[in-house]
């Protein structure tokens, strides 16, 4: 078992555009604009990691926590004619979760392995526009592969994949990849089947605080005859020992003998 640990701390400064104040028109009666009087912050982050591997399971996980000061959210706030979407200051955001990446393979030959990889996360806000805001999403995506020989067939998905974007909590785009892959020395031909029996769609709506209610959907029609071709190849090898052939031949130089 592996464990590492760390800690970060890092200034937010506001960027230009940020501050510009600027304002586009969104709809009949909401503006976007900058915000001149945004202030600089700092978020301090504390990490723990663990890693096992054996013959046939690898789990990495890391835990975080990070709190930071004045961090810049965008909000929907009443101005003197429009309602409008501006970028403030909030009093203080955490964030704690655990993310995963596990991998089983069950067979001494390798011909099946199943790949687990998200994370549960608690997010917190405290917003003198919004108030106190607090948000738990459980992101997975998996894949399943079968190997015979040089070739791997594999499956890839995704559930609840959603995540905060404040003000809006964001539906993003379901996984459905069908594909097969095959390896020849240093080459990696490819061939996936994108969004297989599904249709893209993303959206999003306002959380609940929010002073302006909006949702938004998005779909696709046509993607389920979309196939991405791959082909890489791997340039940079490591070091190759071959342990059969290592010799030891120590000697105690320092007796006198």
């Amino acid at each position: 078992m592996l464990v590492r640990a760390g800690f970060s701390q890092y200034n937010t400064s506001p960027s230009l555009s940020q501050l510009n104040n600027s304002a586009t028109l969104v709809s009949d009666n909401i503006i976007q604009r900058g915000n001149p009087y945004l202030k600089s912050g700092f978020a301090n982050t504390t990490f723990l990691g663990l890693s096992y591997t054996n013959n046939w399971l690898a789990i990495y996980l890391t835990g975080s926590f990070q709190y930071a000061k004045n961090p810049i959210n965008t909000y929907f706030v009443e101005g003197e004619q429009y309602m409008e979407l501006v970028q403030k200051n909030a009093y203080w955001s955490r964030v704690a979760g655990v993310n995963y990446n596990i991998q089983i393979t069950p067979f001494a030959n390798r011909i099946l392995t199943l790949k687990l990889t998200g994370g549960v996360y608690y997010q917190q806000y405290d917003s003198p526009f919004a108030g106190r805001f607090d948000y738990v999403t459980y992101p997975l995506s998996y894949e399943v592969d079968v190997n015979w020989k040089n070739f791997t067939a594999f499956y890839q998905g995704a559930l609840n994949n959603r995540y905060l974007n404040l003000p809006y909590l964001i539906d993003a785009q379901p996984v459905s990849n069908l594909g097969v892959r095959y390896r020849y020395k240093d080459w990696m031909f490819s061939a996936t089947w994108i969004g297989l029996l599904i249709d893209w769609s993303y959206g999003g709506r306002t959380v609940g605080a929010s002073v302006v209610q909006h949702d938004q959907l998005a779909t696709y029609w046509n993607n389920r005859n979309m196939i991405l071709i791959g082909v890489s190849f791997q340039f940079g090898k490591g070091r190759v020992y071959n342990e059969a052939t290592r010799r030891v031949d120590n000697a105690d130089r320092d007796s006198g003998l």
